[in-house]
């Protein structure tokens, strides 16, 4: 099998033999809980950007002169997805002038070793489907006054985790930290990290100087990382962790009445 090595000092990237089932890649790779290596050795494989990766046949070798003598038949697994994979050797070189060394083996299914850019790009769009929902509700909740404050509540904690989800078959663990925007018709936005509560120790409050009908908006972003068995935390970048909800309050005029 001819090898052509380019490590990459920043992206991922991922060059498949398929006649071989052999995957080289420069960068990151997640050795999953059916990697037999070292715990330091997962824990660069999720951090090491000027890594490279070889996954090869058990019985593949660099060394043209060395003859295989033994080679198991067993090579059949399960994969943590619990479907039939194959099991592969590992190798890791630290640099173009550095050696390739065997660090442990892994049960591969058929697409291929995961990657933390191909975790965190599924993340992206899975992850928002475990976060609390944001039903914003307000006090009072009706009848509100012009030059009244009103206590505005999100109904969400200000963190979420760390909860573990099933990511294409691996298992992650899951944190994120959360902060809204409050947006008002009348061009005020609160920014805040709270999630708010009611009176009187609510901090997100606001006062409507005329009558009618005003739209509020909020958003919630969440600011998550995740991590697999290698415990290195990724960053899960927050555009794609937002809710966003709109609602609207009628504000009324009070009258008073003298009385004696």
């Amino acid at each position: 099998m001819a090898l052509n090595i380019n490590i990459a000092q920043a992206d991922t990237s991922v060059q498949a033999d398929q006649e071989s089932g052999s995957y080289l890649i420069s960068g990151e790779i997640l050795l999953d809980d059916t990697f037999t290596g070292s715990t330091n050795t997962q824990q660069q494989g999720a951090s090491c950007l000027g890594c490279a990766w070889l996954v090869s046949a058990i019985c593949f070798v660099f060394d043209e002169n060395y003859v295989i003598s033994t080679c198991s038949s067993q090579t059949e697994c399960q994969t943590v997805e619990n479907t039939l994979g194959e099991k592969k050797k590992i190798w890791r070189r630290l640099g173009t002038n550095e050696p390739w060394l065997v660090v442990g083996f892994m049960c591969v299914g058929p697409k291929g070793p995961s990657t933390p850019e191909k975790l965190t790009n599924t993340l992206k769009e899975k992850t928002i489907e475990y976060l609390p929902q944001l039903i914003p509700s307000t006090q009072p909740t009706q009848n509100v006054l012009v030059n009244v404050d009103v206590y505005f509540l999100s109904n969400q904690s200000n963190s979420f985790g760390p909860k573990t989800v099933i990511v294409t078959g691996i298992p992650v663990t899951l944190s994120a930290n959360a902060s809204w925007v409050w947006r008002f018709s009348d061009g005020t936005v609160i920014n805040t990290t709270n999630p708010g509560t009611g009176h009187p120790a609510g901090i997100i409050k606001h006062s409507f100087s005329t009558k009618g009908l005003h739209t509020i908006s909020v958003t919630t972003t969440w600011n998550a990382s995740w991590k697999t068995n290698s415990k290195v935390s990724v960053a899960v970048p927050g555009k794609s962790l937002t809710q966003t909800t709109t609602f609207s309050l009628i504000a009324h005029e009070a009258a008073g009445v003298l009385t004696r």
